[in-house]
């Protein structure tokens, strides 16, 4: 682990979000990220964001849009036919391989280019756990509502999907090398 932070020096930290800037979409992911990085940015540390969504007209280079990253990869002619195919077979399989993709590719490019010494997202869907498989920094995963509790609560049938979900994110917790969780009140 980078011990810059004992000696003095900053760090850069990178976050997911599923949408950016705050205000582009009421969210609490969205709002805990936004909060976070603007107060390690006034101690001093930089922040990178890797945002499913970017609200239009959002330029800042500390920011990745992963949708725009999926569509450049979805619209190589290749790409294309690939997908196309292997969504007719198994639509989900396919929309997650490409997600993934996108994810992993933007992840390491912002490590390139920002020099990232942790990385922190949610549970939700186990995606943390793509990262960490390949990753050269830390992955902290942040409790934000896990599906076994959420899920049960918002009374969603549990079929397989459900059982699923749950078995992602719990290996993503599993695997983290770093957990943290905060007590709302």
């Amino acid at each position: 682990m980078n011990r810059r932070a004992s000696t003095g020096t900053y760090l850069s930290i990178g976050y997911y979000s599923p949408s950016w800037p705050i205000g582009a979409s009421p969210n609490g992911v969205l709002t805990q990220v936004s909060f976070l990085s603007e107060q390690l940015e006034a101690m001093g540390h930089s922040t990178t964001i890797l945002a499913e969504t970017v609200a239009e007209g959002d330029h800042d280079p500390g920011v990745y849009n992963l949708q725009e990253v999926r569509t450049s990869i979805a619209q190589n002619p290749v790409n294309r036919i690939m997908y196309g195919l292997w969504r007719k077979l198994a639509v989900h399989p396919a929309n997650r391989h490409l997600y993934r993709r996108a994810l992993v590719t933007t992840f390491h490019r912002a490590i390139a280019e920002h020099g990232l010494d942790i990385f922190e997202m949610e549970e939700t869907y186990g995606w943390a756990r793509w990262l960490r498989q390949t990753s050269p920094i830390p992955i902290c995963v942040r409790l934000h509502g896990p599906w076994f509790l959420n899920g049960r609560a918002l009374g969603v049938p549990e079929d397989e999907g459900f059982r699923r979900r749950v078995e992602e994110e719990g290996r993503a917790i599993r695997d983290a090398d770093l957990l943290i969780a905060a007590q709302r009140t």
